[in-house]
């Protein structure tokens, strides 16, 4: 299957959605009844709603099952590997709250970066998607997999300007914070503690320090998006 192209902003909007399923502690439960989740044991269904169905309105924009579901295919796959059972009624009814939290969030940063002027020129929608068909084989094996997707060509390369256009408008209107060395340091300690078979600190200051810087990123746009949400106009028909 051809997943949805992650650039930085799908990202960080499914970051979050599964950073809130991941600590919900009665999620991870799930029914007593049912057998524990495994990726064996629990096919993914098919997808949710029809591609052309409208799931919702973000003000007065449609937003369409087909962006619905290949986030939803997210969410599902990273619940399996969660453990979740998504069997269980209230996971099923996470995955679709947190699919959709992710598609209306993406929607209104998009109306929001077009509302500011941001653009994605043609030429650099077309080099993401070569990016993308340098991951397969050969150019039968792409159109397997964007059949399999139930993806058209002008879906998929509306998905990459989108995504595109949201990597730009977080880029330049969410500033990156400066980590200082004390809170690597401090981060280090507190998780890795030193131990014999720990990593020493060189190894793993960079990788530290971008974490922190993420993990800052994903509560401003946490916070933005939901600035955004209480300016708009949402409808959810689903």
């Amino acid at each position: 299957m051809l997943r949805r192209w992650l650039t930085l902003g799908t990202a960080l909007m499914i970051a979050l959605a599964l950073a809130a399923c991941g600590g919900n502690d009665d999620a991870s439960t799930g029914s007593t009844d049912q057998p524990p989740a495994s990726e064996e044991g629990q096919a993914p269904a098919a997808s949710p709603v029809a591609d052309d169905e409208v799931v919702a309105h973000v003000n007065g924009e449609a937003l369409l099952g087909s962006a619905y579901n290949s986030v939803y295919d997210f969410v599902l796959m990273d619940m399996i590997q969660y453990g979740q059972n998504i069997n269980d009624e209230q996971v099923q009814s996470m995955i679709k709250e947190q699919a959709l939290e992710i598609v209306i969030g993406n929607k209104l940063l998009v109306q929001d970066a077009a509302n500011k002027g941001y653009e994605v020129q043609d030429n650099e929608v077309q080099e993401e998607l070569k990016n993308i068909k340098s991951q397969f084989e050969n150019e039968q094996a792409f159109q397997t997999a964007l059949e399999q997707s139930n993806l058209t060509m002008e879906e998929l390369e509306l998905q990459i300007r989108e995504d595109l256009m949201i990597e730009k408008y977080i880029e330049n209107e969410i500033e990156k914070s400066e980590v200082s060395n004390e809170e690597v340091q401090n981060y280090y300690d507190q998780f890795f503690g030193g131990g014999e078979d720990s990593p020493s600190f060189e190894e793993v200051e960079e990788l530290i320090r971008e974490m922190i810087q993420f993990q800052d990123m994903e509560a401003k746009l946490i916070e933005l998006v939901n600035v955004l949400k209480e300016n708009s106009d949402i409808e959810i028909l689903i």
